[in-house]
């Protein structure tokens, strides 16, 4: 598989939050297979219409917005809130995230040697890719391989080609474990991405894991 491909499978923007708290959390694991088809159910349509867009397209992509995450840690309720900045391209990915304040938490990184986890007054963490960065070092998880596609309004087939998901409001994705809903879409520029994305995954030591992002419109 070249990097290229790899990164249309990756999602990282978002995993970062929960690196504010890791230092007391335990590790998920969850890594995710690249053989299953994602279900797709509609609810209800709007005026947004599909586009067409190549791979090659798909994999220079930036993204900015709002995450917010919740789940229970020890019997008690977690949320973790921040934003996010994301920046990819045929040969790197590069994720900023950022408390509420503005204030830099950590960076990842991954090119063709590998992922790496840069942290303030910590030494840097490398794994060979960013899902098994995920694994080693975060409390929680995200579809790393298949949001970089929901973002932009794309899925991949069982044969791994990139397909415009319909335009309609709670569009609701199943992916393995995952059940991804896009409550809304919005314009940039002349096509439609999603405004708002809202994911779900029941764990076994984080209880229900539920992830809230919105992306900004540029």
């Amino acid at each position: 598989m070249t990097f290229a491909t790899s990164l249309r499978k990756i999602a990282a923007p978002l995993v970062l939050l929960s690196l504010a708290a890791c230092a007391s959390s335990g590790k998920l694991g969850l890594l995710e297979s690249e053989t299953l088809p994602t279900t797709v159910t509609e609810v209800a349509t709007v005026e947004h219409k599909p586009h067409s867009i190549s791979p090659e397209v798909q994999a220079q992509f930036d993204a900015s917005g709002r995450i917010s995450v919740q789940y229970q840690q020890d019997e008690q309720d977690k949320n973790l809130s921040g934003s996010f900045e994301w920046q990819q391209n045929n040969t790197e990915l590069n994720i900023r995230l950022l408390s509420p304040l503005g204030q830099t938490i950590a960076e990842i990184r991954q090119n063709e040697s590998g992922a790496q986890l840069i942290r303030a007054k910590e030494e840097t963490r490398y794994a060979a890719n960013i899902e098994a960065l995920m694994s080693e070092n975060l409390a929680w998880s995200l579809p790393v391989q298949r949001l970089s596609w929901w973002m932009q309004g794309f899925d991949l087939d069982e044969n791994q080609q990139a397909h415009a998901l319909p335009r309609t409001e709670k569009l609701e994705l199943r992916w393995q474990e995952w059940r991804v809903r896009i409550i809304a879409w919005q314009m940039r520029g002349k096509t439609s991405i999603p405004k708002r994305l809202d994911l779900e995954r029941v764990t076994t030591d984080m209880g229900l894991l539920k992830i809230r992002i919105v992306l900004n419109a540029e």
